[in-house]
């Protein structure tokens, strides 16, 4: 009985807990907590290697690696324009080039680059994709800015020729995912795909710039080393 008494006192007490707890009056907003409320206001940045450990650097100060296996992912990046820099780990002085580029970030958006470095620009490949322009009242289509470090490329989406560099303001629909390629003679290939996967990140893209900057690699000429 004694027992009892106590279990029903407990009991009560906690229900008027429930009805007096601060906790009731506090309003937790998870994604401010979590910072994804600002993911407007600040920008984001995706690194990935294709060959070796590359360390990143944003303004100068180390944020973190990317390998082959695991890309590095930066959710918050002060929108502006930011100098990015890739440098990969040897222990052999100057066996690697350094990739340097200043990247407008805007607000909202993510900026992605693919890339191996190698010894020279030369030998060295990948891609940057990011976000610019004024947006206009256009939200269908975006418009795709195709360049790279060398003349004379051939750019396809969907396997179907849109011509040769530079693209400039090319009207493409925000309705689907596509792969970009490139094809020169003399260079590796480079495919990848280009919009989110998801639908609703790709409309915001509508009326506003993609820019898509691409290093080829350049194929090594084959030496015939066999003596008659």
């Amino acid at each position: 009985m004694r027992k009892f008494f106590w279990i029903t006192i407990i009991a009560v007490a906690l229900v008027a807990l429930a009805f007096i707890s601060p906790w009731r009056q506090i309003r937790f907003d998870f994604a401010g907590l979590f910072g994804l409320q600002q993911q407007e206001k600040t920008s984001g940045l995706v690194v990935s290697s294709f060959a070796g450990k590359i360390n990143v650097y944003i303004d100068d100060k180390l944020e973190g690696n990317a390998t082959s296996d695991t890309p590095l992912v930066l959710p918050k990046v002060t929108p502006g324009d930011r100098l990015l820099k890739l440098e990969r780990e040897t222990t052999v002085p100057l066996a690697y080039m350094t990739y340097s580029k200043l990247v407008a970030f805007l607000p909202g958006s993510e900026a992605q680059i693919s890339y191996e470095l190698g010894p020279s620009p030369e030998f060295s490949g990948g891609h940057l994709i990011y976000v610019g322009g004024t947006p206009t009242s256009d939200k269908a289509n975006l418009r795709l800015n195709v360049k790279a470090n060398t003349s004379d490329v051939e750019v396809f989406i969907d396997n179907g020729s849109i011509g040769k560099l530079p693209i400039n303001s090319y009207q493409l629909p925000v309705k689907s995912q596509y792969k970009l390629e490139l094809r020169k003679n003399g260079y590796e290939t480079q495919s990848f795909t280009i919009l989110p996967e998801v639908q609703a990140d790709r409309d915001k893209l509508g009326g506003l710039d993609l820019m898509v900057e691409v290093d080829l690699f350049l194929q090594p000429i084959k030496v015939n080393l066999e003596v008659n």
